[in-house]
């Protein structure tokens, strides 16, 4: 069983990107100079494009969840107009064309852990030959005792005017977005959330963060979820199904006011794992450290992924 710093990391060293071709199953190292995902990403993408994220463990073993990137992709893809999103599923030597382009670029690589994006660039995606990016970015991850897990982070809710375009694909688009929304932040936040006012609510409601999903605590036994308008995440589904049997899962997106008078909330990503939040708006959420709760849910999360591990 791995540490459960494993799971809370940061880029460090230049990002191996890839032109995977679907005919003739051909990779191509290409000549990126980027330090994170998203330089790399801005580099190489021309325009829009849909996007999967997944982190790569013990010399590359990853959460056995190709069903539901294949959701993603393809979904994403319909949803921005990108073509020939399932050339890349076909099978070939008995396993998806993504699968094994996915470890043909992983094996060009020397990385223990890595952060891998897939990218179905709409400009790649549209030629007769279909190529997709994959970008490999090293790994170093956080020790035990980082102030992530260990302080928690301090948020900010947004306006109900920002919103995401097509909140539930994950795209190249909203990169450029994220971006914004962080500048001219006063020091210290570490997160933004996205707020709405739909459905006849007379008060905002939280719906995800720019970078993670969000959840919190009812009480001691109902963890709760927005579950419309977001970009539903694997690391969520992951804890989803980590959580179930010992925790009241409700679907619905809480107010504002109501999660800042909760014990605790968290944020929720692939690389990161559920990690808490103890501040928003100013507002400490409970004592403004991390509570008990926190502890559980991100013990049966990492058990959840450990027994889902294997090879690429």
């Amino acid at each position: 069983f791995f540490s459960f710093s494993l799971m809370y990391g940061s880029g460090g060293g230049l990002v191996r990107c890839f032109r995977a071709r679907a005919s003739g199953c051909v990779v191509e190292c290409m000549g990126v100079h980027a330090s994170t995902l998203d330089e790399c990403t801005l580099q190489v993408c021309e325009g829009e494009g849909a996007y999967t994220v997944i982190p790569a463990y013990q010399g590359g073993k990853i959460a056995s969840r190709w069903d539901e990137h294949k959701k993603r992709m393809i979904d994403s893809c319909r949803l921005l107009d990108i073509p020939n999103s399932l050339s890349f599923y076909e099978e070939y030597n008995g396993e998806s064309l993504f699968r094994y382009l996915l470890r043909s670029c992983w094996n060009k690589c020397s990385f223990d852990s890595a952060r891998i994006r897939v990218t179905f660039d709409a400009k790649l995606m549209s030629k007769e030959t279909p190529e997709m990016l994959v970008a490999i970015e090293p790994w170093k991850p956080y020790p035990e005792d980082h102030t992530l897990l260990s302080d928690g982070v301090r948020t900010k809710t947004l306006t109900p005017d920002i919103i995401r375009a097509t909140p539930e694909a994950k795209h190249n688009g909203w990169i450029h977005e994220r971006k914004k929304l962080f500048a001219g932040l006063e020091p210290g936040i570490y997160e933004v959330l996205l707020t709405s006012t739909q459905n006849d609510c007379k008060e905002d409601t939280i719906l995800e963060a720019a970078g993670c999903n969000f959840l919190c605590l009812r009480d001691e036994r109902t963890v709760v979820l927005p579950a419309e308008s977001v970009l539903i995440g694997i690391a969520r589904a992951i804890l989803i199904d980590a959580i179930k049997d010992e925790f009241k899962l409700v679907y619905e997106a809480p107010t504002v006011k109501e999660v800042c008078q909760m014990e605790e909330a968290y944020l929720c990503s692939a690389s990161r794992g559920i990690f808490p939040i103890v501040e928003m708006n100013g507002n400490k959420i409970g004592t403004g450290k991390p509570g008990p709760t926190f502890q559980r849910l991100r013990q049966l999360y990492l058990q959840q992924l450990h027994k889902e591990l294997s090879d690429i």
